[in-house]
């Protein structure tokens, strides 16, 4: 189901099979356009696994530092330093919303989950559930 523009752009291998990359624009294409439910999971593991163990280095380095910049300003933690000057004020704040929110949104994304469900009966009749490939 791939878009004809977008596969005449990609290389194939010695296979013939088409060599797609981690890059937004194929991994928008694919998820979107691609109806074999096993190539959306892989692009979806693939995608969310590029950068591997070298982001996570620097996520947990930029972690660290926002924590060190937060003490240094007196603040518990990032987000209390980020709220400060906002509506929220603090990082309880946001939380309290949150937790607000939370029955309802569940409510919600159960109601939806049963939507897309039944849509994709209509493609898969045996499907019992929605994946986050789909």
């Amino acid at each position: 189901g791939a878009p004809e523009n977008f596969l005449s752009r990609l290389k194939k291998d010695s296979d013939g099979r088409y060599l797609v990359t981690t890059k937004r624009t194929d991994y928008n294409q694919v998820m979107d356009n691609v109806s074999v439910t096993e190539t959306r999971k892989l692009m979806l593991q693939k995608f969310n696994k590029r950068g591997g163990q070298e982001n996570i280095r620097l996520l947990e380095q930029a972690l660290e530092m926002r924590q060190q910049l937060a003490s240094l300003m007196n603040f518990r933690s990032w987000a209390d330093y980020q709220t400060r000057d906002r509506m929220a004020k603090n990082a309880d704040s946001v939380w309290q919303f949150y937790s607000s929110l939370r029955s309802t949104l569940i409510k919600k994304n159960k109601s939806d989950l049963k939507i897309l469900l039944e849509a994709k009966k209509k493609e898969i009749p045996g499907a019992t559930q929605i994946e986050p490939w789909d």
